[in-house]
Protein backbone atom coordinates (compact mmCIF):
# COMPACT_ATOMS: atom_id res chain seq x y z
CA UNK A 1 0.00 0.00 0.00
CA UNK A 2 1.28 3.60 -0.28
CA UNK A 3 0.13 6.56 1.27
CA UNK A 4 -0.35 10.48 -0.20
CA UNK A 5 1.88 12.98 1.96
CA UNK A 6 -0.37 16.12 1.98
CA UNK A 7 2.75 17.98 3.09
CA UNK A 8 5.37 19.16 0.68
CA UNK A 9 6.74 17.25 -1.26
CA UNK A 10 3.64 15.91 -2.29
CA UNK A 11 4.10 11.72 -3.37
CA UNK A 12 3.29 8.61 -2.97
CA UNK A 13 5.24 6.84 -0.12
CA UNK A 14 5.33 3.02 0.49
CA UNK A 15 3.88 2.30 3.97
CA UNK A 16 1.64 -0.72 5.99
CA UNK A 17 -1.37 0.01 7.57
CA UNK A 18 -2.46 -0.87 10.67
CA UNK A 19 -6.54 -0.49 12.41
CA UNK A 20 -6.24 -1.12 16.25
CA UNK A 21 -9.87 -1.93 17.33
CA UNK A 22 -10.44 -1.68 21.12
CA UNK A 23 -12.69 -4.15 22.95
CA UNK A 24 -16.35 -2.63 23.66
CA UNK A 25 -14.87 -0.82 26.64
CA UNK A 26 -12.23 0.52 25.01
CA UNK A 27 -14.00 1.44 21.68
CA UNK A 28 -12.37 5.40 21.99
CA UNK A 29 -9.35 3.59 22.03
CA UNK A 30 -9.67 2.24 18.63
CA UNK A 31 -7.04 4.10 16.01
CA UNK A 32 -6.00 3.60 12.27
CA UNK A 33 -2.20 3.98 11.65
CA UNK A 34 0.18 4.44 8.69
CA UNK A 35 3.37 3.83 8.90
CA UNK A 36 6.28 5.09 6.44
CA UNK A 37 10.13 5.83 6.25
CA UNK A 38 11.56 8.89 5.41
CA UNK A 39 15.00 9.40 4.09
CA UNK A 40 15.59 6.84 6.39
CA UNK A 41 13.45 7.55 9.47
CA UNK A 42 10.63 5.57 10.28
CA UNK A 43 7.99 7.71 10.38
CA UNK A 44 4.02 7.19 11.39
CA UNK A 45 0.66 8.85 11.08
CA UNK A 46 -2.16 7.97 13.74
CA UNK A 47 -5.77 8.75 13.86
CA UNK A 48 -7.99 8.06 16.44
CA UNK A 49 -11.40 6.61 15.18
CA UNK A 50 -13.47 8.49 17.63
CA UNK A 51 -12.56 11.52 15.18
CA UNK A 52 -13.13 10.24 12.26
CA UNK A 53 -16.18 11.48 10.25
CA UNK A 54 -15.94 9.62 7.34
CA UNK A 55 -14.12 6.71 5.28
CA UNK A 56 -14.80 7.03 1.30
CA UNK A 57 -13.34 5.70 -2.16
CA UNK A 58 -11.77 8.97 -3.93
CA UNK A 59 -9.88 9.88 -6.90
CA UNK A 60 -6.13 9.30 -6.69
CA UNK A 61 -3.61 12.37 -7.01
CA UNK A 62 -0.71 12.63 -8.26
CA UNK A 63 0.60 10.40 -11.50
CA UNK A 64 -1.19 7.05 -9.93
CA UNK A 65 -4.82 8.06 -11.41
CA UNK A 66 -6.08 4.25 -11.24
CA UNK A 67 -5.30 3.44 -7.92
CA UNK A 68 -7.83 2.16 -5.57
CA UNK A 69 -7.56 4.97 -3.35
CA UNK A 70 -9.60 5.61 0.38
CA UNK A 71 -9.25 8.33 2.92
CA UNK A 72 -10.12 8.81 6.31
CA UNK A 73 -11.80 12.55 6.92
CA UNK A 74 -11.63 14.18 10.59
CA UNK A 75 -13.33 17.96 11.33
CA UNK A 76 -9.41 19.04 11.52
CA UNK A 77 -8.68 17.88 8.16
CA UNK A 78 -12.26 18.99 6.81
CA UNK A 79 -11.42 22.75 7.99
CA UNK A 80 -7.39 22.11 6.08
CA UNK A 81 -9.49 20.29 2.81
CA UNK A 82 -6.51 17.39 3.49
CA UNK A 83 -8.11 14.14 4.21
CA UNK A 84 -5.91 10.90 4.82
CA UNK A 85 -5.23 9.02 1.74
CA UNK A 86 -3.85 5.53 1.16
CA UNK A 87 -4.28 3.68 -2.14
CA UNK A 88 -4.91 -0.11 -1.90
CA UNK A 89 -3.24 -2.72 -4.06
CA UNK A 90 -6.83 -4.14 -5.53
CA UNK A 91 -10.11 -2.64 -5.31
CA UNK A 92 -11.28 -6.00 -3.48
CA UNK A 93 -8.31 -4.47 -0.96
CA UNK A 94 -9.96 -0.71 -0.55
CA UNK A 95 -13.04 -1.83 -0.04
CA UNK A 96 -12.05 -4.24 2.93
CA UNK A 97 -11.00 -1.35 4.69
CA UNK A 98 -13.61 1.08 3.89
CA UNK A 99 -16.01 -1.60 5.44
CA UNK A 100 -14.29 -2.78 8.57
CA UNK A 101 -13.03 0.83 9.28
CA UNK A 102 -16.53 2.50 8.54
CA UNK A 103 -18.47 -0.10 10.52
CA UNK A 104 -15.88 0.24 13.84
CA UNK A 105 -16.81 4.34 13.18
CA UNK A 106 -20.39 3.81 13.17
CA UNK A 107 -20.47 1.77 16.41
CA UNK A 108 -18.19 4.44 18.38
CA UNK A 109 -21.28 6.85 16.89
CA UNK A 110 -23.89 4.88 18.17
CA UNK A 111 -25.47 4.57 15.17
CA UNK A 112 -28.63 2.27 14.20
CA UNK A 113 -27.43 0.23 11.25
CA UNK A 114 -30.38 1.36 9.27
CA UNK A 115 -30.51 5.59 8.45
CA UNK A 116 -33.49 7.08 10.23
CA UNK A 117 -36.59 9.24 8.59
CA UNK A 118 -34.68 12.23 9.17
CA UNK A 119 -31.14 11.23 7.77
CA UNK A 120 -29.50 13.74 5.28
CA UNK A 121 -28.79 11.72 2.35
CA UNK A 122 -26.02 12.42 -0.47
CA UNK A 123 -24.42 10.90 -3.31
CA UNK A 124 -20.39 11.27 -4.17
CA UNK A 125 -18.70 11.57 -7.91
CA UNK A 126 -18.53 7.93 -7.60
CA UNK A 127 -21.67 6.96 -7.30
CA UNK A 128 -21.26 6.29 -3.71
CA UNK A 129 -24.20 7.22 -0.97
CA UNK A 130 -23.97 8.45 1.79
CA UNK A 131 -26.24 9.43 5.22
CA UNK A 132 -26.05 11.61 7.85
CA UNK A 133 -28.05 11.10 10.87
CA UNK A 134 -29.18 14.47 11.94
CA UNK A 135 -28.67 13.33 16.19
CA UNK A 136 -30.32 15.32 18.32
CA UNK A 137 -30.82 18.51 16.32
CA UNK A 138 -28.41 18.72 13.30
CA UNK A 139 -28.11 22.52 13.52
CA UNK A 140 -26.37 22.18 17.04
CA UNK A 141 -23.03 20.43 15.70
CA UNK A 142 -20.66 22.21 13.31
CA UNK A 143 -21.12 20.96 10.18
CA UNK A 144 -17.17 19.48 9.27
CA UNK A 145 -18.14 17.13 12.68
CA UNK A 146 -20.73 15.36 11.00
CA UNK A 147 -20.00 11.72 10.55
CA UNK A 148 -21.10 10.31 7.40
CA UNK A 149 -21.97 6.61 6.81
CA UNK A 150 -22.24 4.62 3.34
CA UNK A 151 -24.67 2.44 2.44
CA UNK A 152 -24.64 -0.07 -0.62
CA UNK A 153 -25.96 1.02 -3.92
CA UNK A 154 -24.93 3.10 -7.06
CA UNK A 155 -26.90 6.21 -7.76
CA UNK A 156 -26.57 9.83 -8.81
CA UNK A 157 -29.17 11.08 -6.66
CA UNK A 158 -31.13 10.66 -3.08
CA UNK A 159 -34.43 12.38 -2.53
CA UNK A 160 -36.59 11.75 0.91
CA UNK A 161 -38.94 13.21 2.65
CA UNK A 162 -39.90 13.04 6.70
CA UNK A 163 -41.97 10.05 6.32
CA UNK A 164 -38.90 8.28 5.43
CA UNK A 165 -39.72 7.23 1.68
CA UNK A 166 -36.68 7.28 -0.66
CA UNK A 167 -35.99 7.56 -3.98
CA UNK A 168 -32.92 7.20 -5.69
CA UNK A 169 -32.05 7.89 -9.63
CA UNK A 170 -29.09 6.30 -11.34
CA UNK A 171 -26.66 7.47 -14.17
CA UNK A 172 -28.72 6.39 -16.35
CA UNK A 173 -32.23 7.34 -15.28
CA UNK A 174 -33.32 4.58 -13.52
CA UNK A 175 -35.44 4.93 -10.56
CA UNK A 176 -34.56 2.77 -7.19
CA UNK A 177 -36.81 2.61 -4.03
CA UNK A 178 -35.40 2.36 -0.70
CA UNK A 179 -36.20 -0.71 0.69
CA UNK A 180 -34.87 -0.19 4.55
CA UNK A 181 -32.11 -2.48 4.50
CA UNK A 182 -28.31 -1.39 5.38
CA UNK A 183 -25.32 -3.16 3.86
CA UNK A 184 -24.78 -4.07 0.14
CA UNK A 185 -21.58 -2.42 -1.96
CA UNK A 186 -18.41 -2.44 0.69
CA UNK A 187 -20.00 -3.94 3.23
CA UNK A 188 -20.66 -7.81 2.82
CA UNK A 189 -20.85 -10.61 5.25
CA UNK A 190 -22.91 -10.28 8.69
CA UNK A 191 -22.55 -5.98 8.49
CA UNK A 192 -25.14 -6.50 5.78
CA UNK A 193 -28.91 -7.70 6.11
CA UNK A 194 -30.35 -10.27 4.71
CA UNK A 195 -33.54 -8.60 4.21
CA UNK A 196 -34.37 -5.95 1.37
CA UNK A 197 -31.01 -6.13 -0.48
CA UNK A 198 -31.30 -6.76 -4.06
CA UNK A 199 -29.16 -6.26 -7.07
CA UNK A 200 -28.45 -3.11 -8.29
CA UNK A 201 -27.23 -2.60 -12.36
CA UNK A 202 -26.07 1.48 -13.61
CA UNK A 203 -24.99 2.89 -16.91
CA UNK A 204 -23.00 5.68 -17.45
CA UNK A 205 -21.44 7.42 -20.60
CA UNK A 206 -17.82 7.76 -20.52
CA UNK A 207 -16.05 10.54 -23.50
CA UNK A 208 -13.21 11.52 -25.15
CA UNK A 209 -12.32 14.02 -27.59
CA UNK A 210 -10.09 13.35 -30.16
CA UNK A 211 -8.68 16.73 -31.33
CA UNK A 212 -6.35 17.49 -34.53
CA UNK A 213 -4.05 19.81 -35.77
CA UNK A 214 -3.77 21.32 -39.69
CA UNK A 215 0.08 20.90 -41.36
CA UNK A 216 0.41 21.36 -45.12
CA UNK A 217 1.77 18.10 -45.41
CA UNK A 218 -0.61 15.60 -43.99
CA UNK A 219 -3.83 17.77 -43.66
CA UNK A 220 -5.26 17.48 -40.12
CA UNK A 221 -3.22 15.05 -38.32
CA UNK A 222 -2.63 14.13 -34.63
CA UNK A 223 1.01 14.24 -35.02
CA UNK A 224 2.96 16.50 -33.06
CA UNK A 225 0.11 16.91 -30.58
CA UNK A 226 1.06 17.04 -26.95
CA UNK A 227 -0.72 14.90 -24.56
CA UNK A 228 -2.70 18.27 -22.84
CA UNK A 229 -4.28 18.58 -26.00
CA UNK A 230 -6.37 15.58 -25.23
CA UNK A 231 -9.52 16.64 -22.72
CA UNK A 232 -10.27 14.33 -20.29
CA UNK A 233 -13.27 12.43 -19.88
CA UNK A 234 -16.24 13.34 -18.09
CA UNK A 235 -15.66 10.11 -15.18
CA UNK A 236 -12.66 10.01 -13.15
CA UNK A 237 -10.95 7.17 -14.81
CA UNK A 238 -7.74 8.01 -16.67
CA UNK A 239 -7.73 8.86 -19.76
CA UNK A 240 -5.05 8.34 -22.46
CA UNK A 241 -4.16 9.66 -25.79
CA UNK A 242 -5.50 5.85 -27.29
CA UNK A 243 -9.01 5.39 -27.07
CA UNK A 244 -8.06 2.13 -26.73
CA UNK A 245 -6.21 2.21 -23.39
CA UNK A 246 -9.26 4.48 -21.58
CA UNK A 247 -9.82 2.43 -18.56
CA UNK A 248 -13.10 1.69 -17.09
CA UNK A 249 -13.64 3.26 -13.50
CA UNK A 250 -13.03 -0.17 -11.37
CA UNK A 251 -12.96 -3.97 -11.98
CA UNK A 252 -16.70 -3.48 -10.90
CA UNK A 253 -17.64 -1.70 -14.64
CA UNK A 254 -17.88 -3.51 -17.66
CA UNK A 255 -18.26 -2.18 -21.46
CA UNK A 256 -21.86 -2.70 -22.87
CA UNK A 257 -21.06 -0.99 -26.82
CA UNK A 258 -17.99 0.26 -29.02
CA UNK A 259 -16.92 3.88 -29.10
CA UNK A 260 -19.20 5.95 -31.32
CA UNK A 261 -19.27 9.24 -32.50
CA UNK A 262 -21.33 12.13 -30.44
CA UNK A 263 -23.40 14.61 -33.45
CA UNK A 264 -25.13 16.59 -30.78
CA UNK A 265 -22.50 18.69 -29.78
CA UNK A 266 -23.59 22.17 -29.11
CA UNK A 267 -23.04 24.37 -31.93
CA UNK A 268 -23.12 21.21 -35.00
CA UNK A 269 -20.91 18.77 -36.79
CA UNK A 270 -19.72 18.38 -40.14
CA UNK A 271 -21.30 14.59 -41.20
CA UNK A 272 -18.29 12.94 -39.70
CA UNK A 273 -18.72 14.36 -36.01
CA UNK A 274 -15.95 17.24 -36.36
CA UNK A 275 -16.45 21.03 -35.23
CA UNK A 276 -13.70 23.32 -36.00
CA UNK A 277 -11.93 26.23 -34.92
CA UNK A 278 -8.93 28.25 -35.07
CA UNK A 279 -6.54 26.82 -32.38
CA UNK A 280 -7.10 25.06 -28.70
CA UNK A 281 -8.91 26.38 -26.51
CA UNK A 282 -11.45 28.35 -28.82
CA UNK A 283 -14.99 28.32 -30.38
CA UNK A 284 -15.91 25.63 -32.01
CA UNK A 285 -18.49 24.89 -34.97
CA UNK A 286 -19.42 22.88 -37.77
CA UNK A 287 -17.93 24.14 -40.60
CA UNK A 288 -14.72 24.89 -41.35
CA UNK A 289 -13.36 28.35 -42.25
CA UNK A 290 -10.04 29.02 -43.46
CA UNK A 291 -8.67 30.39 -40.46
CA UNK A 292 -9.37 26.96 -39.14
CA UNK A 293 -6.22 24.84 -38.09
CA UNK A 294 -7.72 22.68 -35.23
CA UNK A 295 -10.86 20.31 -34.82
CA UNK A 296 -12.10 17.80 -32.38
CA UNK A 297 -14.67 15.02 -32.12
CA UNK A 298 -16.31 13.81 -29.11
CA UNK A 299 -15.94 10.19 -28.68
CA UNK A 300 -18.11 8.31 -26.19
CA UNK A 301 -18.91 4.69 -24.84
CA UNK A 302 -21.47 2.95 -22.61
CA UNK A 303 -20.47 1.21 -19.23
CA UNK A 304 -22.32 -0.83 -16.38
CA UNK A 305 -21.94 -1.77 -13.43
CA UNK A 306 -23.73 -4.61 -10.62
CA UNK A 307 -23.60 -4.14 -7.31
CA UNK A 308 -25.53 -4.91 -4.31
CA UNK A 309 -27.45 -2.25 -2.21
CA UNK A 310 -30.97 -2.10 -0.52
CA UNK A 311 -32.64 -0.57 -3.26
CA UNK A 312 -35.41 -2.24 -5.43
CA UNK A 313 -36.02 -1.02 -9.09
CA UNK A 314 -39.10 0.84 -10.41
CA UNK A 315 -39.63 0.58 -13.89
CA UNK A 316 -40.19 1.57 -16.83
CA UNK A 317 -40.64 5.37 -16.61
CA UNK A 318 -36.84 6.90 -16.65
CA UNK A 319 -36.33 10.06 -14.65
CA UNK A 320 -34.39 13.17 -14.72
CA UNK A 321 -35.40 14.65 -11.39
CA UNK A 322 -37.94 13.66 -8.92
CA UNK A 323 -39.15 15.63 -5.26
CA UNK A 324 -41.03 14.14 -2.27
CA UNK A 325 -43.51 16.56 -0.48
CA UNK A 326 -41.34 17.99 1.91
CA UNK A 327 -44.20 18.03 4.92
CA UNK A 328 -45.27 14.48 4.67
CA UNK A 329 -46.33 13.09 7.53
CA UNK A 330 -43.30 11.55 9.80
CA UNK A 331 -46.33 8.99 11.27
CA UNK A 332 -49.35 7.01 10.00
CA UNK A 333 -50.12 6.04 6.49
CA UNK A 334 -51.18 9.50 4.36
CA UNK A 335 -50.46 9.68 0.39
CA UNK A 336 -47.25 11.45 -0.07
CA UNK A 337 -46.81 14.30 -2.86
CA UNK A 338 -44.57 12.43 -5.65
CA UNK A 339 -43.51 14.53 -8.70
CA UNK A 340 -40.84 14.08 -10.93
CA UNK A 341 -39.23 15.15 -14.55
CA UNK A 342 -39.35 12.36 -17.18
CA UNK A 343 -36.16 11.71 -19.03
CA UNK A 344 -37.92 13.55 -22.12
CA UNK A 345 -38.74 16.72 -20.01
CA UNK A 346 -42.49 15.76 -19.35
CA UNK A 347 -43.58 16.31 -15.59
CA UNK A 348 -45.44 13.66 -13.49
CA UNK A 349 -46.89 13.07 -10.74
CA UNK A 350 -47.24 9.73 -8.56
CA UNK A 351 -50.15 8.23 -7.03
CA UNK A 352 -50.64 6.05 -4.16
CA UNK A 353 -46.81 6.83 -2.63
CA UNK A 354 -47.29 6.22 1.43
CA UNK A 355 -45.13 5.18 3.99
CA UNK A 356 -46.21 1.26 3.33
CA UNK A 357 -46.27 1.35 -0.46
CA UNK A 358 -42.86 3.99 -1.11
CA UNK A 359 -43.16 2.75 -4.74
CA UNK A 360 -46.63 4.18 -5.41
CA UNK A 361 -49.53 2.60 -7.70
CA UNK A 362 -49.12 4.81 -11.01
CA UNK A 363 -48.24 8.08 -12.65
CA UNK A 364 -50.46 10.56 -13.97
CA UNK A 365 -49.20 12.78 -16.47
CA UNK A 366 -49.07 16.99 -15.94
CA UNK A 367 -49.45 18.90 -19.05
CA UNK A 368 -46.88 21.96 -19.61
CA UNK A 369 -46.09 23.80 -22.29
CA UNK A 370 -42.32 22.77 -22.98
CA UNK A 371 -39.66 19.93 -21.27
CA UNK A 372 -39.16 20.96 -17.46
CA UNK A 373 -35.36 19.89 -15.87
CA UNK A 374 -36.16 20.58 -12.43
CA UNK A 375 -39.22 20.13 -9.50
CA UNK A 376 -39.67 20.30 -6.05
CA UNK A 377 -42.64 19.85 -3.57
CA UNK A 378 -42.82 22.24 -0.83
CA UNK A 379 -44.99 22.87 1.89
CA UNK A 380 -49.27 22.98 1.24
CA UNK A 381 -48.75 21.39 -1.82
CA UNK A 382 -46.57 24.21 -3.53
CA UNK A 383 -45.14 22.92 -6.33
CA UNK A 384 -42.73 24.70 -8.08
CA UNK A 385 -40.39 23.91 -11.06
CA UNK A 386 -37.74 25.12 -13.48
CA UNK A 387 -38.04 24.88 -17.68
CA UNK A 388 -35.55 23.96 -19.89
CA UNK A 389 -34.98 27.64 -20.79
CA UNK A 390 -34.31 28.82 -17.68
CA UNK A 391 -37.92 30.00 -15.90
CA UNK A 392 -39.70 29.20 -12.83
CA UNK A 393 -43.31 28.05 -13.02
CA UNK A 394 -45.39 27.66 -10.06
CA UNK A 395 -48.31 24.78 -10.31
CA UNK A 396 -51.71 25.95 -8.96
CA UNK A 397 -54.16 24.05 -7.23
CA UNK A 398 -52.54 21.02 -6.20
CA UNK A 399 -53.96 19.59 -3.33
CA UNK A 400 -54.79 15.37 -2.31
CA UNK A 401 -58.45 15.70 -4.29
CA UNK A 402 -56.48 17.46 -7.21
CA UNK A 403 -52.88 15.69 -7.26
CA UNK A 404 -52.09 17.34 -10.50
CA UNK A 405 -53.26 20.73 -10.12
CA UNK A 406 -54.73 22.64 -12.61
CA UNK A 407 -52.30 25.20 -14.57
CA UNK A 408 -48.50 26.45 -14.38
CA UNK A 409 -48.25 29.85 -13.55
CA UNK A 410 -45.02 31.54 -15.04
CA UNK A 411 -42.44 33.29 -12.44
CA UNK A 412 -40.04 35.10 -14.05
CA UNK A 413 -36.52 34.24 -13.87
CA UNK A 414 -33.86 37.32 -12.55
CA UNK A 415 -31.52 38.48 -15.46
CA UNK A 416 -29.66 34.65 -15.50
CA UNK A 417 -31.46 31.22 -16.49
CA UNK A 418 -31.97 28.97 -13.48
CA UNK A 419 -31.27 25.33 -13.59
CA UNK A 420 -32.24 24.27 -10.40
CA UNK A 421 -35.25 24.87 -7.91
CA UNK A 422 -35.47 23.65 -3.93
CA UNK A 423 -39.02 24.27 -1.58
CA UNK A 424 -39.25 23.90 1.76
CA UNK A 425 -42.16 24.79 4.23
CA UNK A 426 -42.36 28.43 3.36
CA UNK A 427 -38.76 29.00 1.32
CA UNK A 428 -37.94 28.87 -2.08
CA UNK A 429 -34.12 28.59 -3.40
CA UNK A 430 -33.18 28.06 -7.02
CA UNK A 431 -29.87 28.01 -8.64
CA UNK A 432 -28.78 29.57 -12.02
CA UNK A 433 -26.92 28.09 -14.65
CA UNK A 434 -23.45 30.67 -13.30
CA UNK A 435 -23.73 28.64 -9.62
CA UNK A 436 -25.70 31.74 -8.00
CA UNK A 437 -27.90 31.20 -5.49
CA UNK A 438 -31.76 32.96 -5.42
CA UNK A 439 -33.84 33.43 -2.86
CA UNK A 440 -38.07 33.97 -4.02
CA UNK A 441 -39.30 37.18 -1.73
CA UNK A 442 -42.79 37.68 -0.13
CA UNK A 443 -44.47 34.23 -0.41
CA UNK A 444 -47.44 34.11 1.57
CA UNK A 445 -50.62 31.71 1.03
CA UNK A 446 -52.68 34.23 -0.86
CA UNK A 447 -49.40 35.40 -3.14
CA UNK A 448 -47.98 32.05 -3.41
CA UNK A 449 -45.45 33.06 -6.29
CA UNK A 450 -43.72 35.93 -4.58
CA UNK A 451 -42.47 39.15 -5.77
CA UNK A 452 -38.90 39.14 -6.20
CA UNK A 453 -36.02 37.20 -6.69
CA UNK A 454 -32.84 38.19 -4.08
CA UNK A 455 -29.36 37.16 -4.67
CA UNK A 456 -27.97 35.53 -2.38
CA UNK A 457 -24.25 34.39 -2.69
CA UNK A 458 -22.06 32.57 -5.98
CA UNK A 459 -20.44 29.33 -6.21
CA UNK A 460 -23.11 27.20 -5.40
CA UNK A 461 -23.38 23.71 -7.36
CA UNK A 462 -26.44 22.69 -6.32
CA UNK A 463 -29.22 23.39 -3.02
CA UNK A 464 -31.14 21.66 -0.89
CA UNK A 465 -34.31 23.34 1.74
CA UNK A 466 -35.69 21.19 4.68
CA UNK A 467 -39.01 20.97 6.11
CA UNK A 468 -37.93 23.92 8.68
CA UNK A 469 -36.42 25.48 5.74
CA UNK A 470 -33.31 25.09 6.38
CA UNK A 471 -30.89 25.74 3.43
CA UNK A 472 -27.70 22.96 2.52
CA UNK A 473 -25.83 23.74 -0.61
CA UNK A 474 -22.51 22.41 -2.17
CA UNK A 475 -21.06 24.75 -3.07
CA UNK A 476 -18.44 24.58 -6.21
CA UNK A 477 -15.73 24.92 -4.76
CA UNK A 478 -13.66 25.72 -1.66
CA UNK A 479 -9.77 26.18 -1.47
CA UNK A 480 -8.86 23.01 -3.39
CA UNK A 481 -12.02 21.15 -3.20
CA UNK A 482 -15.09 20.99 -5.41
CA UNK A 483 -18.55 20.40 -4.55
CA UNK A 484 -18.54 20.88 -0.46
CA UNK A 485 -21.12 20.30 1.43
CA UNK A 486 -22.41 23.80 4.17
CA UNK A 487 -25.22 24.93 5.73
CA UNK A 488 -27.01 27.93 6.20
CA UNK A 489 -26.40 29.79 9.57
CA UNK A 490 -28.88 32.25 11.48
CA UNK A 491 -31.92 31.91 9.49
CA UNK A 492 -34.41 33.66 11.14
CA UNK A 493 -38.28 35.75 10.48
CA UNK A 494 -36.18 38.61 10.36
CA UNK A 495 -33.66 37.18 8.09
CA UNK A 496 -35.00 34.78 6.20
CA UNK A 497 -31.87 34.23 4.04
CA UNK A 498 -29.54 33.43 7.20
CA UNK A 499 -26.05 35.14 8.08
CA UNK A 500 -23.10 32.74 7.26
CA UNK A 501 -22.38 29.11 5.62
CA UNK A 502 -20.86 26.59 7.85
CA UNK A 503 -18.76 24.27 5.70
CA UNK A 504 -18.69 20.75 5.94
CA UNK A 505 -17.05 17.71 4.01
CA UNK A 506 -16.22 18.10 0.28
CA UNK A 507 -14.58 17.05 -2.66
CA UNK A 508 -16.58 15.18 -5.54
CA UNK A 509 -19.74 15.14 -3.72
CA UNK A 510 -22.26 15.17 -6.42
CA UNK A 511 -25.71 15.62 -4.30
CA UNK A 512 -27.50 16.87 -0.99
CA UNK A 513 -30.63 16.28 0.49
CA UNK A 514 -31.95 17.30 3.60
CA UNK A 515 -35.46 17.24 3.11
CA UNK A 516 -36.37 14.41 5.38
CA UNK A 517 -34.72 16.34 8.41
CA UNK A 518 -37.60 18.08 10.73
CA UNK A 519 -34.95 18.45 13.95
CA UNK A 520 -33.96 21.79 13.21
CA UNK A 521 -33.36 24.31 16.11
CA UNK A 522 -33.74 27.31 13.82
CA UNK A 523 -35.92 30.22 14.31
CA UNK A 524 -36.92 29.78 10.88
CA UNK A 525 -39.59 31.72 8.70
CA UNK A 526 -43.46 30.48 9.30
CA UNK A 527 -45.71 31.13 5.67
CA UNK A 528 -48.67 33.24 7.30
CA UNK A 529 -51.30 35.09 5.45
CA UNK A 530 -50.12 38.23 4.87
CA UNK A 531 -47.34 40.22 3.39
CA UNK A 532 -43.67 39.04 4.78
CA UNK A 533 -41.80 42.34 2.97
CA UNK A 534 -41.13 44.12 6.54
CA UNK A 535 -40.10 41.28 8.31
CA UNK A 536 -37.92 39.63 4.97
CA UNK A 537 -35.64 42.63 4.60
CA UNK A 538 -32.76 41.61 2.94
CA UNK A 539 -29.02 42.72 2.51
CA UNK A 540 -30.32 42.88 -1.17
CA UNK A 541 -31.49 46.27 -0.81
CA UNK A 542 -27.76 47.70 0.25
CA UNK A 543 -24.75 48.96 -1.94
CA UNK A 544 -24.15 44.98 -3.80
CA UNK A 545 -20.67 45.49 -4.99
CA UNK A 546 -18.77 44.69 -1.34
CA UNK A 547 -21.43 41.99 -0.97
CA UNK A 548 -21.43 39.19 -3.97
CA UNK A 549 -18.26 37.80 -2.75
CA UNK A 550 -17.69 33.73 -3.40
CA UNK A 551 -16.24 30.68 -1.90
CA UNK A 552 -13.78 30.74 -4.48
CA UNK A 553 -12.64 34.41 -3.78
CA UNK A 554 -11.92 34.08 -0.62
CA UNK A 555 -8.50 32.67 0.28
CA UNK A 556 -8.53 30.21 2.99
CA UNK A 557 -7.14 32.00 5.73
CA UNK A 558 -10.86 34.31 5.73
CA UNK A 559 -12.08 30.97 7.49
CA UNK A 560 -10.54 32.25 10.48
CA UNK A 561 -12.22 35.98 10.19
CA UNK A 562 -15.29 36.38 12.33
CA UNK A 563 -18.96 37.28 10.98
CA UNK A 564 -18.20 41.11 12.29
CA UNK A 565 -15.35 41.37 10.07
CA UNK A 566 -16.29 39.46 6.82
CA UNK A 567 -19.65 42.42 6.82
CA UNK A 568 -18.45 45.05 8.62
CA UNK A 569 -18.21 47.25 5.09
CA UNK A 570 -22.34 46.75 4.98
CA UNK A 571 -22.73 48.00 8.74
CA UNK A 572 -23.38 44.77 10.04
CA UNK A 573 -23.96 44.17 13.75
CA UNK A 574 -23.66 40.69 13.79
CA UNK A 575 -21.68 38.92 16.45
CA UNK A 576 -18.46 37.57 16.05
CA UNK A 577 -18.59 34.38 17.62
CA UNK A 578 -17.82 32.03 14.68
CA UNK A 579 -16.98 28.92 14.36
CA UNK A 580 -13.48 28.13 11.66
CA UNK A 581 -15.52 26.51 9.54
CA UNK A 582 -18.25 29.27 8.98
CA UNK A 583 -17.55 31.39 6.07
CA UNK A 584 -19.80 33.74 4.21
CA UNK A 585 -19.38 33.98 0.82
CA UNK A 586 -22.40 35.61 -0.57
CA UNK A 587 -24.08 39.44 -0.09
CA UNK A 588 -25.56 38.49 3.65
Amino acid sequence: MVWWSEHRPHKWYDCHVELEQGGNKLLDESTFTVYYSHYGRQKHVQLPLSSVTCVQHVTCPGQRKNKPTFALITAERTTKRKPLRVAANSYEEMEDWISAIAMRCRDLQGLCRAPSNQAVWSTTVHGDIFYHEPLPVVDTMPCNQMYWHQIGGHLLITETCPAGVVWGIGHDNTVWIYTGGYGGGPFKGIVSSTRGIHKQTDHKELAMYQTQRWNPIHGFTDRGLIRHMFHRNEDTSSLQDNSQQVQLPSPHWQWVDEWSVDYTLEGGTDKEGWQYANDFPGWYHKDKKWKDYVRRRRLVRKCKTTILGPWLELPPLSLLDVSLQVDAKEQGDDPIALWAIASNGDVVTREGVTRSCPAGTNWLHVPSDQPFQSISVGGNYRVWGIAKDGSAYLRNSVNTSNVAGDCWFHVPPPHVSLRQVSVGMAAVYAVDTNNGLWYRKDITLTFPEGTRWIHVCNNVYKVSVGPKDQVWILAEKVGGSRQVVCKRKGITSNKPTGVSWDLGIGGGWTHICVRGCTRSCDDNAELEDESLSSSQKSLSDEPRSSLQTSLSDVPPSSLQKSLSEITSSVGSNTSSNQSPSSRDFGNI
